[in-house]
């Protein structure tokens, strides 16, 4: 009888009242068209926008944050390169300047480098492990679920009872 229930709590996505999508229109409609269609709130909603108008909207944006940092750094960087070039600040312009020593920029840029290749590693690694943990809490509720089943097996309480317990619990 618990199946029965259960079967009643869950609306199935071929039972929507609209017909099902073909798979090329599938592809070109995208997760949260489908869940729209089907009658379900998307996880991600993108209230319509578009690509562009998603990336430089204000708010839940990193780009507009971004900007603020490196606009007046690409200012600055262009006013030394402007002042170098006009022979303003000589001490740049010389042969022997850091800017033409190629082993200081090889050592900064191969620094820079590992940096980034081992901070994308150390959060490729903590991902994987939380999705790890995740799969594991999953599967302990599950198990504590089925052994609370089990044990309903055996309940002195009545059938209406134990049948409403098991329809909670696996709600």
């Amino acid at each position: 009888q618990a199946i029965s229930a259960q079967a009643t709590w869950v609306k199935p996505i071929s039972s929507s009242h609209q017909p099902q999508p073909r798979r090329s229109e599938r592809a070109r409609l995208g997760i949260v068209d489908l869940a729209r269609r089907a009658g379900r709130s998307a996880m991600i909603s993108t209230n319509g926008y578009g690509f562009l108008q998603m990336t430089f909207q204000m708010t839940g944006s990193v780009l507009p944050h971004s900007m603020c940092v490196a606009i007046p750094i690409c200012i600055f960087t262009a006013v030394l390169r402007h002042c170098i070039n006009e022979r303003l600040i000589p001490e740049l312009r010389s042969h022997d300047s850091i800017l033409h020593d190629s082993q200081a920029w090889s050592g900064f840029s191969f620094l820079v480098g590992f940096m980034i290749v081992f901070r994308t590693s150390q959060a490729y690694s903590r991902f994987w492990d939380g999705c790890t943990s995740l799969h594991t809490m999953r599967a302990e509720w599950c198990d504590a679920c089925s052994a609370l089943i089990a044990f309903c097996q055996y309940s002195k309480a009545p059938a209406d009872v134990v049948n409403n317990f098991k329809e909670i619990l696996v709600r």
